[in-house]
C-alpha cells in the first residue's frame, strides 16, 4: 500500500453523526472490493499449493490451519487490529485504539483513502492482515499441532504484523517517513511471514519418520491449482494497493503478470541447468512464479514492465539456493514448503531490488508532486540504504518476537506445539481432527494407530528385558 502521498487531514468536512453525505468514488470503491474478493480467492490457492506438498494424511490440517487462524485474525482486526495499524493519531511506533471495535468506521470516507468507504478500506487490509500467519504454518506442516499455531497467529498478529504494517503504511510510522517503499507488502507479508517460519521451524523440530532425500511434491496437480488461484488473487493483492482504480493501480497489476511470467521460467532453466536436464518441471514453473510474485510485491507500484521482468528473472536464483538451506542444516531446519525461502528470502530480494529499479516517472503516473524520488537508477542512492533498514527490522523483529511466542506457548500445560510421535504417524488430519481426505478409512486408520501403540509397547518392553538381562549377566 502506498499512502505516503495521502495526507492524514481530510478535506471533507462530515456532521456529527452523520451518515455519508459527501460524494465517493464509486469506480474506486467497487475496484477495492473486487480487488478484496480477488484476495481472499488466495485462501484457497495456499491451501491448494501448501497441500500439494504435503502427504495426504495431513491435507485436511493444511486447510483448517488457514480458515480457523485467518476467521480469528477477522475477529482480531475487528478488536484492535485495524485501530493498531491505520488509527491517524497514533505515535511513530503503533497507532492506538480510536477505531477499536471499528468505532467511528462506515460509510464515511477514509482519513487515507479519502474517496473510498472506509469500511471498504477496512476489510480489504483486513484480508492482508488475516493471511500472513497462515503463510508460515506451511514451514511446521505434518507436525505442529493446529490449536498452538491458532494462538500463536493471533498474538504473531498484534505483535509482529500490526506493528510493521504501521511503520511501513501509515502515514505517521518511521519507515515511511524514513522513506521506505512498500506498495503492497514485502516487509508486513512476506519477510516477516518468511522469518517467522524460520524461528518456528527451528524450535518444532524435524519431521519424523521421513526420508528427506527422497522428498518429491505429493500432488503437481494441487500444486498447480494453488499457483493459478494465488496469480489471480495476487492482481488484486497488488493492484489493489493503489486504493483507486487509476493508471498506476493497472500498471501494479501488469507487472505482477510479467514477473510471474519470468520467473516461473527462469526457475524451470534453473533446474534444467543445474540437473543437467531438458525435463520441464511443472513444480518448478509453479515455484519461480510464486517466488517472483513474492518479489514483485515491493516494487509493483514503482516499475515498468520490463523491470518487473528483471526482478523476477534476478529473485529465482536467489530462492533457489535458499531452497539449499534446509540440507545445509541437516534438515534441523525443516521447512516443510519453503516458506523461508520463497516468501523471507523472495521478500528480500523483492524489496531490495525495489530501491535500485523505482522509477519516479511510475510514481508520478497519479501525484505529479508525490515526494517520493524513485530509485538507485533515477538517482536516488540513499534508497537502497532506506530499503536495507526496513528489510533487516521486518526481519529481526519478526524472527525474535516469533522465537519468544512459540518458547512461551511452549510451556502451557495444555497446548502442546507439536504432535507426538504416534499422531505423527498416522498423520494430522486424523490425530486433530478426526476427519481423512482421499477415501482413506477412519477404520483403517483405527487400525494402524493400534497397530503402532502395539509396536511401541512392544518394543519398549524388549528395551527393559534386554536392560534387565544385560545387568544381570554383568
Amino acid at each position: 500500500m502506498n499512502f505516503s502521498n495521502f495526507t492524514i487531514e481530510s478535506n471533507i468536512t462530515l456532521h456529527e453523526n452523520s451518515s455519508l453525505f459527501v460524494d465517493l468514488n464509486y469506480s474506486d470503491t467497487l475496484w477495492l472490493m473486487i480487488s478484496t474478493a480477488l484476495v481472499f480467492m488466495m485462501l484457497p490457492g495456499l491451501g491448494f499449493y501448501y497441500s500439494g506438498y504435503i502427504q495426504r494424511t495431513s491435507t485436511l490440517t493444511i486447510f483448517m490451519s488457514i480458515l480457523v487462524p485467518f476467521s480469528c485474525v477477522t475477529i482480531q482486526w475487528f478488536l484492535i487490529g485495524y485501530s493498531l495499524v491505520f488509527s491517524d493519531t497514533g505515535s511513530q511506533i503503533i497507532g492506538n485504539f480510536k477505531y477499536a471495535f471499528l468505532t467511528s468506521i462506515g460509510d464515511v470516507p477514509s482519513k487515507i483513502l479519502s474517496l473510498v468507504p472506509s469500511n471498504v478500506f477496512m476489510i480489504y487490509q483486513g484480508l492482508f492482515a488475516g493471511l500472513t500467519p497462515c503463510l508460515f504454518y506451511g514451514a511446521i506442516a505434518e507436525r505442529g499441532t493446529i490449536s498452538a499455531f491458532i494462538l500463536i497467529s493471533v498474538l504473531w498478529t498484534t505483535l509482529v504484523y500490526d506493528f510493521i504494517a504501521y511503520w511501513t503504511w501509515n502515514p505517521n510510522g518511521w519507515l515511511n517517513n524514513m522513506g521506505v517503499l512498500d506498495f503492497a507488502g514485502g516487509g508486513p507479508v512476506h519477510v516477516a511471514s518468511g522469518f517467522a517460519a524460520l524461528a518456528y521451524a527451528l524450535v518444532v523440530g524435524q519431521r519424523k519418520n521421513v526420508n528427506f532425500k527422497q522428498i518429491k511434491p505429493i500432488n503437481l496437480t494441487e500444486i498447480f491449482l494453488g499457483t493459478c488461484l494465488l496469480w489471480v488473487g495476487w492482481l488484486g493483492f497488488n493492484g489493489g494497493s493503489e486504493g483507486a482504480i487509476n493508471s498506476r493501480a493497472i500498471n501494479a497489476a501488469v507487472v505482477t503478470n510479467y514477473a510471474a511470467a519470468s520467473g516461473g521460467l527462469s526457475w524451470i532453466l534453473i533446474e534444467m541447468i543445474f540437473h543437467k536436464t531438458w525435463s520441464l518441471s511443472l513444480n518448478a514453473f509453479c515455484t519461480g512464479a510464486l517466488a517472483s510474485l513474492v518479489s514483485i510485491t515491493p516494487a509493483c507500484g514503482y516499475v515498468r514492465p520490463l523491470y518487473a521482468i528483471v526482478i523476477g528473472l534476478l529473485t529465482t536464483p536467489v530462492c533457489f539456493l535458499a531452497t539449499f538451506f534446509k540440507k545445509a542444516t541437516r534438515y534441523k531446519f525443516d521447512d516443510a514448503v519453503d516458506v523461508f525461502a520463497v516468501h523471507g528470502c523472495g521478500g528480500i530480494i523483492g524489496s531490495l531490488l525495489t530501491g535500485i529499479f523505482a522509477e519516479k516517472s511510475v510514481i508520478e503516473m497519479v501525484n505529479k508532486n508525490g515526494h517520493v524520488k524513485g530509485g538507485f537508477l533515477d538517482g536516488n542512492y540513499y534508497q537502497i540504504i532506506y530499503q536495507l533498514v526496513g528489510i533487516c527490522l521486518a526481519a529481526i523483529w519478526s524472527f525474535f518476537i516469533t522465537l519468544t511466542l512459540v518458547k512461551l506457548v511452549d510451556v502451557l500445560p495444555f497446548l502442546s506445539l507439536r504432535l507426538d510421535e504416534e499422531s505423527e504417524k498416522i498423520g494430522s488430519d486424523f490425530a486433530e481432527l478426526g476427519e481423512v481426505a482421499y477415501g482413506i478409512e477412519l477404520d483403517d486408520l483405527n487400525a494402524n494407530k493400534l497397530v503402532y501403540s502395539k509396536k511401541s509397547k512392544t518394543n519398549e518392553a524388549f528395551e527393559t528385558e534386554t536392560k534387565v538381562s544385560e545387568s544381570s549377566k554383568s
